[in-house]
């Protein structure tokens, strides 16, 4: 399990020694979760994804899913709802494969942050990347034109990857149409468009930037 949590970014720059007497100092619980089941038996918990693929959707008004983001081994859900009274969490997380997840409650997490200050620093810094992250989401949403919001999403990966020449996708096509929330015919056509334009093209799952 040590091994696996140093996978966490909440763990780096933790000695596998100094970790393994950090754990023993908390309660915590883990629990597995087959292909295609939700993620719902949680509360004033953070989840950290020891093994598996968890998806995070967002369900429209008008029946629509929208892909937040997928995670994988080393990855953290819950934090934007651990410290706040009476906020309804308004996405779902699904099991994309087998997964494991490591819980540690409200209380006992903050004992942790107390017990390290490399994982104070850590903790903060997982905060500040995601706000940051959260930011790009919605620099994305703001353009009503589906060719903008395509072109916005790789200027976004090519400044997160640090190439200027390609790229390469995390997600398919059709998850990435609902990523973005659009028709996957409208995104298969903005491809076409932008290939025909010479602005880029694929090579599998690669985008190349000509």
């Amino acid at each position: 399990m040590y091994n696996l949590l140093k996978k966490c970014f909440l763990f780096q720059h933790l000695s596998h020694e100094k970790l393994k007497i950090l754990m023993k100092n908390v309660k915590y619980r883990t629990t597995t979760y087959r292909k295609g089941q939700y993620i719902d038996n949680f509360n004033k918990e953070i989840g950290i994804v020891l093994k598996g693929k968890i998806e995070v959707q967002k369900n429209l008004v008008e029946g629509k899913k929208v892909i937040m983001n997928k995670m994988k081994a080393g990855h953290i859900f819950g934090i934007a709802y651990l410290f706040q009274e009476n906020v309804e969490n308004v996405t779902c997380l699904v099991a994309n494969s087998e997964s494991s997840v490591l819980f540690i409650g409200e209380n006992e997490f903050v004992n942790l942050l107390q017990l390290d200050k490399i994982l104070l620093k850590n903790y903060l810094c997982y905060v500040s990347q995601r706000i940051y992250f959260l930011n790009q989401r919605v620099e994305c949403f703001t353009h009503e034109k589906i060719r903008d919001r395509v072109i916005e999403f790789i200027e976004q990966l090519k400044h997160q990857q640090n190439s200027q020449t390609h790229v390469t996708l995390l997600f398919n096509k059709s998850e990435l149409a609902d990523y973005l929330g659009i028709s996957r015919a409208s995104l298969y056509r903005i491809f076409k468009h932008l290939e025909e334009e010479k602005y880029l093209k694929f090579q599998g799952n690669n985008i190349l930037i000509l």
